[in-house]
């Protein structure tokens, strides 16, 4: 069975001083350059274990803002740190902008230009690459716009909710539109990033997000593009309502899911189990073992498995934890 495991930015700039924030946003060629230095290191940390790249081939992306452009099209201020990701400031709507808000013109409002820009530029040296943009999710792109209130909103001003709802649709849809007509080798597959999921429940999912999600789906196939649903904690409550989805590839899902549950609805997707980081450091070996063979019983067939540690951060947990999950991993047929 198949481990993978990513590192924080705060990781890479502990152990090698590597500066993401504004810097690394928003200069193409070396984000580019410090992408392929990352996979060389991967390469001799971990090659042991099938990690990186000792002759990596550059490969360019666009993510000026990290994985918020949706928030930031929609009006929040993107906050740049050295050693995390890109965060967007709330930008606290009023109900009044709530109800007058639209899908901006997005080739005027920020961070398109800037990306337009850096495509110009990673095109000129590498020439054309597969460029688009993380959306998200509905509500990864409503909380930061609309503020805690988009909570609240839920159970106090539901045609708000809404109405946040579908303008985030459409400017995913609108946004995908975008990329898709200037780039020769546009993104081929979509989806939905519905990690902001676990703020809420099953029935405020079917009553809120739901409908929007259908026609997101609706959208994707449209291309015969694949569609995945990323889900990095329990999915239990929502699998009555992502089966209503249409061609789902595979999802992730945490790893206190109900994976015979899962199976249920799903038997034949793939399924990548988020394995918990904080999990992995404070169990002890025997545990981890059960827990992971737990996993692959109730989750088979095992070829539509796979194990992710997200979010690696300075010792949390240790290279020598990762190794062991990759041994257990690797005996698992």
């Amino acid at each position: 069975m198949e481990l993978n495991f990513s590192h924080t930015d705060n990781w890479w700039y502990t152990h090698y001083k590597f500066i993401f924030g504004e810097k690394y946003c928003m200069e193409p060629i070396y984000r580019t350059e410090l992408d392929m230095e990352r996979q060389r290191i991967l390469c001799d940390r971990y090659g042991d274990i099938g990690q990186g790249s000792k002759d990596p081939k550059p490969a360019p992306h666009l993510d000026v803002v990290g994985h918020r452009y949706i928030p930031a099209v929609l009006g929040c201020k993107i906050k740049y740190y050295d050693c995390q990701p890109p965060w967007p400031e709330p930008a606290n709507l009023t109900d009044e902008q709530v109800e007058k808000l639209q899908v901006p013109d997005l080739e005027m409002v920020y961070p398109t230009p800037e990306a337009m820009r850096q495509a110009g530029i990673l095109e000129k040296k590498y020439g054309p690459f597969n460029a688009g943009q993380n959306t998200g999710g509905l509500l990864n792109g409503a909380l930061p716009v609309r503020g805690d209130q988009m909570l609240l909103d839920f159970y106090e001003k539901p045609h708000l909710a809404h109405k946040m709802m579908e303008v985030v649709k459409d400017t995913i849809i609108a946004t995908d539109k975008l990329f898709r007509k200037r780039f020769k080798n546009p993104s081929g597959g979509g989806g939905v990033g519905n990690c902001n999921n676990v703020l809420i429940s099953g029935e405020t999912y079917r009553e809120f997000n739901l409908k929007y999600d259908i026609e997101l789906n609706e959208y994707y196939s449209q291309y015969g593009d694949h569609f995945g649903i990323h889900h990095d904690s329990n999915i239990d409550r929502f699998l009555p309502y992502y089966a209503k989805l249409k061609n789902i590839v595979g999802f992730d899902v945490g790893m206190d899911s109900n994976l015979e549950l899962v199976r249920k609805y799903f038997p034949t997707q793939h399924l990548n189990i988020f394995l918990y980081p904080v999990f992995v450091k404070n169990s002890s070996n025997n545990e981890i073992e059960n827990k992971i063979k737990e996993m692959a019983e109730k989750g088979k067939p095992v070829d539509k498995l796979s194990l992710f540690i997200s979010d690696v951060d300075v010792n949390f947990p240790s290279d020598e934890k990762i190794r062991f999950c990759y041994e257990v991993c690797r005996k698992i047929m």
